[in-house]
């Protein structure tokens, strides 16, 4: 096992990095068995935010992996079940079929010209690895069969076999692609998929026993790449299915609002399609996304021969849908997180705490904050020493910060910690003081040391609650801590992995926020509007966080109330929902507001991967509220207007401008 190696299986983290099969890739999600694919043959939309895994989802169900020879006696039922046909739709290519470089009607021949080749170009491929695939009983190998004869008039005299169906498909794909280029020249002739593959696949079908059932689900991954007109004709294959073939597509969360065809009919929900949400169902509740992540890092760290001490995992179980029961075993699931837990330690917020009391930095700043409390009340007769009991590590911690409060004063916070302890029962304040306030307290302290690592940022669960519902970025998470421990010298020394620090994996989680940060100008045409967002709400809850009182702490994200979006200005609107399509920003539903007037409330929450850069906390606890014009000025405002608007909040929150001032290189 080399170090190096392991790193390097955390580089790939992108479905299009791997091969077409993904059998020994594709973990089966836990909920597998609530998908209806392989049950109904309706058409379905995939939708999700980037990194989710929509690309691999759909390659699992393709051809490459359905009929792997990774795989061992596969049975008919895979026929059935719907055989995928993939095809990632080409931007730079579909861009040169338009109305107004080929005119409307050539426009609309060519692309339906374009779906018929790739759909007969994945057939042939098909039957390639039909021939290959490690079937029941005897193989079945197509490739001499002939065509049917119906297809002579619609392909090519010369197209006599399906062995002969690919090597027409690239011809017929390099003659469109001159032909768009020069469209002056003569058109080729066109075909319509509907026409070819119904007869092809009714041929299969007779071919042998055991693909009588064939059905194909041609798969159309990044949907919302299309333009409008080329999606209304993919929305007409997917409105009109037929008996052995339906089309599916792939796109990202809220990317596309509209589902109409080409006679302008409406895609509905249920009747035309169904919907299967990845991000939802990976992440609806926090176990799922824990237990896929652990998984996941077990078995790329067991593909460089690692070994995590964990006898309940097992790598073939992972891809095996049979074996899904095993894996929901509470059992099984404990087993499988603790080991990832001792990979990626993290330490406990208490254990936190107590190291304050170790770390002169630390208390210096702990000591500043009670300080200035006191003073606050004008307090003279305290010192902040009086609140530092090191046998009640958090309890003192946060006593420090609630004397910045204007109730209940410093005497009675005294009191309640000198009685504090556990012996006082549930009526003591700091019951409720500590659950409340310790996480942001911590963080406070924290901030004010931005060259340290915070452990607030280590640890497997925590990596967890930064990156999900996205694999991708716990990936990124994961290579970055990898890569660092590699680089130190005591890993060459001992040339062995028992686990990742927690001090590395916080600085590599700064490191990862940073980098993804300074990557959002690439995300589509309005990147770098969407890195100024995050980048002004991110400057905005460091402020919230900066408040000594930590009357509101750990808030890091915003709602607005329904009747309120009126007043949101067009660019805040283009904005807004150009965030959610690029997972900028997450919308939910705000299910704690139960007054009748917010029941169409909901919470917007920045990308928690970039909570690390900020110093700010990642976890859903408290919201500000903010009007229409807010927010204006946040998402479209210019540069001087959003100053004067954070300098608002500061006066409000009571800070001095110096504070927000202290570390400038995290604006920059």
């Amino acid at each position: 096992m080399k170090l190096e190696n392991i790193v390097d299986e955390f580089v790939n983290n992108r479905a299009e990095q791997l091969d077409a099969d993904v059998t020994n890739e594709f973990i089966v999600p836990h909920y597998f068995d609530k998908l209806t694919l392989h049950r109904d043959r309706k058409s379905v939309r995939v939708i999700g935010g980037r990194g989710c895994g929509k690309t691999i989802f759909l390659r699992y169900f393709s051809h490459c992996t359905q009929l792997s020879v990774k795989q061992s006696q596969i049975t008919s039922d895979v026929f059935s079940q719907g055989i995928g046909l993939y095809w990632r739709t080409d931007t730079g290519f579909c861009d040169l079929m338009k109305p107004e470089w080929l005119g409307e009607e050539q426009a609309y021949r060519a692309f339906l010209h374009y779906i018929a080749i790739v759909v007969l170009e994945e057939v042939a491929l098909f039957i390639n690895n039909l021939a290959k695939a490690p079937l029941s009983g005897e193989i079945i190998d197509l490739r001499m069969r002939q065509l049917p004869a119906s297809t002579e008039i619609l392909l090519s005299k010369k197209v006599g076999t399906y062995a002969d169906l690919r090597d027409f498909a690239k011809t017929r794909r390099f003659e469109l692609s001159r032909w768009v280029q020069n469209p002056g020249t003569d058109a080729p002739l066109f075909l319509r998929i509907d026409e070819v593959l119904s007869e092809i696949a009714e041929d299969i079908a007779e071919a042998d026993a055991r693909l009588r059932k064939i059905f194909f689900r041609i798969f159309v991954d990044e949907f919302e790449n299309l333009k409008d007109n080329q999606r209304q004709l993919v929305c007409d294959l997917v409105k009109h299915p037929r008996p052995r073939y339906s089309f599916n597509f792939a796109m990202r969360k809220d990317s596309v609002d509209q589902f109409v065809t080409s006679g302008g009919e409406q895609i509905v929900e249920t009747h035309d399609i169904r919907s299967i949400d990845l991000e939802k169902l990976v992440s609806e509740n926090e176990r799922t996304f824990k237990l896929l992540a652990a998984e996941l890092l077990l078995m790329k760290l067991a593909k460089q021969g690692f070994d995590a001490g964990c006898p309940e995992f097992e790598v073939n179980r992972l891809h095996a849908p049979s074996r899904l029961h095993e894996r929901i075993d509470e059992g099984y699931i404990r087993a499988i997180r603790a080991a990832a837990g001792r990979l990626l330690p993290g330490r406990s917020a208490a254990d936190i705490a107590k190291g304050v009391f170790d770390d002169a930095p630390l208390l210096r700043r702990l000591t500043d904050v009670a300080t200035k409390g006191l003073q606050k009340h004008r307090m003279t007769r305290l010192s902040a020493a009086q609140f530092q009991c090191v046998e009640q590590p958090v309890a003192s911690i946060v006593a420090a910060f609630v004397l910045n409060r204007d109730k209940p004063g410093p005497q009675a916070v005294l009191d309640a910690l000198d009685s504090f302890g556990g012996r006082s029962g549930p009526a003591n304040p700091f019951n409720d003081w500590e659950s409340n306030n310790l996480h942001g307290a911590l963080f406070y302290l924290y901030d004010g040391l931005p060259n340290r690592a915070n452990p607030l940022y280590a640890g497997f669960d925590r990596y967890c609650q930064m990156s999900a519902p996205n694999l991708r970025f716990f990936l990124e998470f994961c290579h970055t801590a990898l890569r660092d421990v590699t680089l130190s010298p005591e890993s060459r020394v001992s040339g062995d992995l028992q686990c990742v620090p927690w001090e590395v994996q916080a600085l590599a989680a700064k490191d990862t926020s940073s980098v993804l940060l300074k990557d959002i100008p690439n995300l589509g045409l309005r990147g770098r509007d969407l890195q100024m967002l995050v980048k002004r709400l991110g400057r905005l809850f460091q402020t919230a966080h900066r408040r000594a009182s930590l009357s509101e702490p750990e808030i890091n994200h915003f709602s607005i109330d329904e009747a309120d979006k009126e007043a949101l200005s067009d660019a805040t609107r283009s904005l807004l929902r150009e965030a959610l399509i690029w997972s900028v920003l997450y919308e939910e539903k705000d299910t704690k507001n139960k007054s009748d007037s917010s029941l169409a409330q909901h919470d917007y929450i920045p990308n928690p991967i970039f909570s690390a850069y900020f110093g700010i906390s990642y976890r859903k606890r408290k919201k500000i509220t903010l009007k229409a014009s807010e927010i204006n000025v946040i998402f479209s405002g210019s540069d001087a207007h959003f100053e004067t608007l954070l300098r608002s909040f500061m006066l409000k929150w009571d800070q001095t401008l110096a504070v927000a001032d202290a570390h400038p290189g995290l604006f920059e």
